[in-house]
C-alpha cells in the first residue's frame, strides 16, 4: 500500500504516520518512509494490552485480583510518561 502511494506521488514524505500496531504496517512504513516518525494509536495500544492478558489466560486473575487489575489498567498511562522515566514509573 505505501509503495503504491509513493508511486502515485513520488515526493511523498510524511513527517509522521499513525498506525494501529500492526507489525506489517510498521515494517512497510520503515521501508518506504525511513525518515517518517511512526506514532501508535492509544486506543489500539490499550486493546493490544487486553488481548495479551487474554492470550496469557489471565482474565480470571484480572477479574479477581484488584492489584493485578489496577496494574494492567495503569499500563496504557505509560504512553504519557517521558521515555527516560518509563521504567522508574512502571516500578513505582
Amino acid at each position: 500500500m505505501f509503495e503504491n502511494l509513493k508511486s502515485l506521488k513520488s515526493n511523498l514524505n510524511p513527517k509522521s504516520i499513525m498506525i494501529d500496531y500492526e507489525r506489517a504496517a510498521l515494517n512497510a512504513i520503515e521501508t518506504e518512509f525511513c525518515d517518517t516518525e511512526v506514532k501508535g494509536c492509544f486506543f489500539h495500544m490499550s486493546q493490544c494490552i487486553w488481548r495479551h492478558v487474554q492470550e496469557l489466560g489471565q482474565q480470571t486473575t484480572y477479574r479477581n485480583d484488584p492489584e493485578f487489575s489496577l496494574r494492567i489498567r495503569m499500563l496504557p498511562a505509560l504512553a504519557f510518561i517521558p521515555e527516560a522515566d518509563v521504567i522508574k514509573c512502571y516500578n513505582a
